[in-house]
């Protein structure tokens, strides 16, 4: 059940939800065109879905679909921008029975081309909005590019993007329509290079095509070029985004907590591959051992010390005084905290999932084996100062269950474990007690209902709206 499991159902709804989108965009005069895998629509949903809609339209397309979202009762749990051309929505539906159907959004208002450069990345566009609008066709109840703008949009995405599963598709359709794509190649690569494009098209072959890459995109930049005015309006939504993404992220650190032997590097790792492709990108960590962005104390990492020289003998006495041990909690914090700001902060602001276990609190909340003498006040300052993760996971399980799975431990120190990971509570707004002696399913189905629950629910107050959310916290 849940995520791994979707009934039929569930799917339907999400169909009927899709339909009732579409019909929702064209009432408030939003157009659109769904770019490719449409011929299933809207009974046979893929995952994520790719629109183009005219320019102009993005700034309310976010209040439009808030309105749609909330009347539907289902919920957004991410929502990212890119610049001022794009704009990705993740929602997911769950039905009385708790099957869960997720679905991807991705708003685009022009058709663009990502180069490389030496300084920044070019962008081109290789089908103008207007053009794909006006041509583009009915097939049931869904609006499609003609063929003849399939075929440019499939060309570009097999060549010059990589997405080689679209060559027999591309294939296909420029079979259907070889009496009437001169003009498009003419208007993308040029006359000279378009018969070029054509011939190659007629062969049939992607391996011929990709060989012609390096010529066609030559021949493609010297007929499109942006704009100095484009290139640096673009710059500034793309910088503005990445300001704002930055000071309010989208993504969440989920940090596991609990004893040796209680399952968190096991559940993290199948939450990682069931929430594939969920959100922009799993980011699967082990922050439990200190970054080391700062330079270690000694200059040296421990396993390059060797323990019979008077260097290890100094520092052996050095883990006898309280007042160094309280700098070094305190220097680690500080390691803690700069790679945050630096490096998890930046996954958070694109959007990313970051799975880990332990996080500080290994160091800081955890049993005084790693750090010992330290002063409490210290350790409890550092609790604080180091940024709290989103959420906070603690697998729990009995004594006796966790002694079966790690036989070296002893009932003492796994009370002393749960004891102390169980105080990680008062510095985690969202704290979550989990069981981890059940079945890996239903534990890990548990885990992600907890996840999107609180994904939407600050997505729904990022947006300034009211969902009531009400959560089990252990």
């Amino acid at each position: 059940m849940g995520i791994e499991k979707t009934n039929q159902n569930s799917k339907d709804n999400m169909s009927l939800l899709l339909t009732r989108l579409l019909q929702y965009l064209e009432e408030n005069e939003i157009k659109y065109c769904i770019l490719r895998n449409y011929e299933q629509l809207p009974g046979n949903l893929p995952f994520d879905i790719d629109f183009l809609i005219e320019q102009g339209k993005l700034k309310n397309l976010d209040k439009i679909l808030m309105r749609f979202f909330r009347s539907e009762k289902c919920h957004l749990y991410l929502a990212s921008t890119h610049a001022n051309v794009c704009r990705h929505y993740y929602l997911y539906y769950e039905n009385d029975d708790g099957e869960r159907s997720f679905l991807a959004l991705e708003f685009n208002t022009i058709l663009l081309l990502y180069l490389p450069g030496k300084i920044r990345t070019n962008e081109l566009c290789y089908l103008p909005t207007k053009t794909v609008m006006e041509s583009r066709r009915k097939l049931g109840s869904i609006y499609v590019p003609s063929k003849e703008i399939e075929v440019i949009h499939l060309f570009f995405e097999s060549l010059f993007k990589g997405k080689e599963k679209y060559w027999p598709r591309l294939f296909d359709k420029f079979e259907e329509t070889k009496n009437s794509i001169m003009p498009l190649l003419i208007s993308c690569f040029g006359e000279d290079a378009a018969g070029r494009v054509f011939d190659l098209l007629s062969s049939g072959s992607s391996e011929s095509c990709c060989q012609a890459s390096d010529e066609l995109l030559k021949a493609f930049c010297s007929v499109t070029r942006a704009s100095l005015g484009q290139r640096l309006l673009h710059d500034l939504y793309a910088f503005k985004e990445r300001v704002l993404g930055y000071i309010k992220p989208e993504g969440m650190l989920v940090v596991f907590l609990g004893p040796d032997g209680v399952g968190k590097t096991y559940i993290a790792d199948r939450l990682a591959r069931i929430l594939e492709r969920r959100f922009p990108k799993i980011i699967r960590t082990h922050l439990g051992n200190r970054p080391v962005i700062l330079p270690c104390l000694t200059g040296k990492r421990a396993s390059e010390v060797n323990t019979n020289n008077s260097e290890s003998i100094i520092a052996a006495r050095r883990s006898s005084w309280r007042f160094y041990q309280s700098l070094r909690v305190l220097y680690y914090a500080l390691d803690y905290i700069v790679d945050y700001f630096i490096r998890l902060r930046l996954w958070k602001s694109k959007g990313y999932l970051i799975l880990s276990e332990r996080y500080s609190y290994k160091y800081f909340a955890g049993p005084q084996i790693h750090i010992p003498k330290a002063a409490k006040f210290t350790r409890y300052l550092a609790c604080i100062l180091v940024p709290a993760p989103d959420i906070a996971i603690f697998l729990d399980a009995s004594p006796q269950v966790i002694l079966r799975r790690k036989k070296e431990l002893t009932e003492e120190a796994i009370i002393a474990q749960r004891q102390a990971y169980r105080g990680v509570r008062k510095f985690v707004r969202e704290f979550y007690v989990v069981d981890n002696s059940g079945q890996p399913e239903s534990v890990a189905d548990e885990i992600i209902s907890i996840i999107l629950k609180v994904a939407s629910h600050r997505s729904a107050k990022k947006r300034k709206l009211e969902e009531s959310l009400k959560i089990d916290r252990g």
